[in-house]
Order: structure tokens, then sequence, then C-alpha cells
């Protein structure tokens, strides 16, 4: 990841990114601009994922096998959705709603 000389990163948090039936394991790094996702070498899947804070339309929250409530849905204007399984959540989710602008 090249971190710009002015971003603050605000969470930096262990996270899988569903993939398809895969549970990509890795970092998920949030600052008031993006979210970075960084996945683990041992991974099948080793694409990055950037998603810049002004293309998020909304976040949701689900739960992991109907009852975890471990999972947060990055939603961009697009349609793409980014499905994350993480801890802190709710914070998270604030923090994103607070500076993806509108």
């Amino acid at each position: 990841m090249v971190q710009r000389q002015e971003e603050n990163i605000h969470f930096n948090i262990g996270a899988n990114l569903q993939r398809g039936i895969e549970a990509v394991g890795g970092m998920l790094r949030v600052s008031e601009e993006r979210l970075f996702f960084q996945p683990h070498r041992f991974n099948i899947q080793k694409k990055e994922l950037e998603v810049p804070m002004h293309q998020i339309a909304r976040t949701e929250k689900a739960k992991s096998f109907g009852f975890i409530p471990n999972r947060l849905k990055i939603i961009e204007h697009d349609g793409t959705q980014h499905t994350f399984i993480i801890g802190r959540r709710d914070e998270m989710i604030a923090f994103i709603e607070s500076n993806r602008g509108e």
C-alpha cells in the first residue's frame, strides 16, 4: 500500500473479504480518503482492493451464519458490493458514514 503523506489511517485491522466462496484474509486500512484491503500472501486470491470514500453509497450490517454480528457490506454508487468479516464493525460503519460524503 502506498500511503499518501497526508493520509491518516484510523483503522488497521485484520479482516476477511468475501470473494466468491473464499474468505480472503488480510488487513483492512481505513482513512478519511479510502478503504484499502491487502490480502495475506497465503491466500489464493491476492488482488488488493481500494475504494475511495466518495465512491461509497452506503454501508450495511450483516451476520455470519445468521447470528454472528460481524459482517460489513460496502455498497458503491455503481452497485458493486464488498463484504468484510471484521471486529469493531459498528465503529467502522460510523467512521465510514461520517467520511464518505454525499
